[in-house]
């Protein structure tokens, strides 16, 4: 395994900026069996953390390019908020196409979006959107969800093993949620490169699980082109599962506001509606594997649009 390891290094650090910082703690959760990931603390606000891997190799890609940035979300959206946060940084110009919603008074992310955004690099539009084709420009699909990103989601990979090794454990389950589902098909991605049998429980916030594996497999290929290499995926190394409540995407429940509530008086973490809330209750009810491990993906700021619901 060292030889992959020292390939998969090798590969990812061509593609990522040392600026970077993409190593977070675990730990253990104080009344349950579980270990968590704390990719939470990677980013800062606004900026979700495991995001911030992805635009570890996405931005330097882009400053490359010297090209304009074209992409379309949810003024609520995650992705949109830390990704604009880091265009900014970045001085790379872009223009962000918005979908127009009923609620007129921004909170939570839109909030935060609101104090970023000039009129010029912002259009309203109905409904959904697809790549309008502008001339010179970059085209960013919805979540990132790109080969150029998918480098710098690889850094979990890696960043887990060094966590297995301060703790002196290997883990034999990871759980993690998933939207367009990056983060999740690089762990997946990088555990089989290296030959590892922990199993990942990806917890399908969006999409369902024959979509999820086209994504998958798209990227497996991807991955061996630039790795230069074959190597196996085998079906049995994930599962897909949906979350035990408020199952449909950007719902909540009274038991998603309790878990909030409980986790951040219980364990000083903070967990969003719409994600790392499902995604815990969803771990919570498996049958644990020795040495249970969950990512927690970051995202709280969110949050702040729910104030009545909390």
């Amino acid at each position: 395994m060292t030889n992959a390891i020292e390939n998969l290094e090798k590969l990812l650090f061509e593609h990522i900026e040392s600026s970077y910082c993409l190593f977070s703690r675990v730990h253990k959760l104080k009344n349950t069996p579980i270990y968590v990931k704390r990719d939470d603390e990677l980013g800062g606000v606004g900026i979700s953390g495991s995001k911030l891997r992805k635009y570890a190799s996405l931005i330097p890609f882009l400053k490359k390019q010297g090209k304009k940035v074209v992409f379309f979300g949810s003024p609520y959206s995650n992705h949109v908020l830390s990704f604009t946060q880091l265009l900014k940084q970045e001085r790379i110009p872009f223009e962000v196409f918005l979908k127009k919603l009923p609620k007129k008074d921004p909170s939570g992310n839109f909030f935060l979006l609101s104090l970023l955004l000039t009129q010029e690099e912002v259009s309203w539009v109905d409904g959904d959107f697809v790549n309008p084709m502008l001339p010179e420009t970059i085209w960013i699909p919805e979540g990132a969800f790109m080969i150029e990103a998918l480098l710098g989601a690889l850094t979990i990979v890696l960043d887990v093993l060094k966590n297995e090794k301060d703790l002196n454990l290997v883990f034999e389950a990871i759980y993690v949620d998933s939207g367009t589902g990056m983060s999740a098909i690089a762990l997946i991605l990088g555990l089989a490169y290296l030959k590892r049998k922990t199993k990942v429980f990806v917890v399908l916030i969006a999409g369902d699980p024959s979509d999820f594996q086209s994504r998958l497999f798209s990227m497996h290929e991807a991955m061996k082109k630039l790795l230069g290499e074959p190597f196996e995926l085998e079906r049995e190394c994930y599962e897909c599962l949906f979350p035990v409540t408020a199952k449909s995407f950007g719902s909540t429940n009274q038991s998603v506001w309790k878990e909030i509530l409980q986790t951040a008086r219980e364990e000083g973490i903070f967990l969003d509606p719409i994600y790392t809330a499902k995604t815990l209750m969803t771990v919570k009810k498996q049958e644990f594997r020795k040495n249970t491990l969950w990512i927690h993906s970051g995202g709280s700021v969110s949050n702040f649009g729910f104030k009545q619901e909390l």
